[in-house]
């Protein structure tokens, strides 16, 4: 009968080494859906500002004074932006509101209230490409005509 002589810790060792490849290579995966899921709340963003604007164009061409009285729950009866916008809540991507009452006859303005400063910075800075855009803390102001 033979007898096997202990490796002295040589499987820890390799077991650690495989746990931390394991962990770094989780660390990476998870940076990567941070920005992903930042990127995903971004164009969320853009793209509903757009729906508004292209909303209350539509909606303005039938009222006498244009932009000034339009609201989101307006909008919202006409399903020019979804039904559940309507209450004037949890309508951008961090559970703020959008709102319209800044308005005049010629220039519409959207108060995106309730986001994170970095996503209102990102979000003005990609919606200036096509509105002029401003971040104040964590309200996101558009003007378009």
């Amino acid at each position: 009968m033979k007898f096997f002589k202990k490796q002295g810790g040589w499987v820890s060792n390799e077991v650690m080494i495989g746990m931390v490849l394991v962990m770094t290579a989780g660390l990476y995966g998870l940076s990567k859906s941070d920005v992903s899921a930042a990127k995903t709340d971004e164009q969320l963003l853009v793209d509903q500002i757009k729906m508004v604007v292209d909303g209350s164009r539509a909606l303005a061409d039938t009222q006498d004074d244009r932009f000034e009285s339009l609201t989101i729950e307006m909008l919202s009866d006409r399903l020019l932006v979804p039904k559940k916008w309507g209450d004037g809540s949890t309508a951008n991507p961090h559970g703020g509101a959008y709102d319209l009452s800044n308005s005049s006859v010629t220039e519409l303005v959207i108060d995106a209230t309730g986001l994170r400063a970095e996503l209102c910075q990102r979000g003005a800075e990609t919606i200036n490409k096509d509105f002029d855009a401003t971040c104040s803390g964590d309200t996101l102001t558009v003007k378009a005509s």
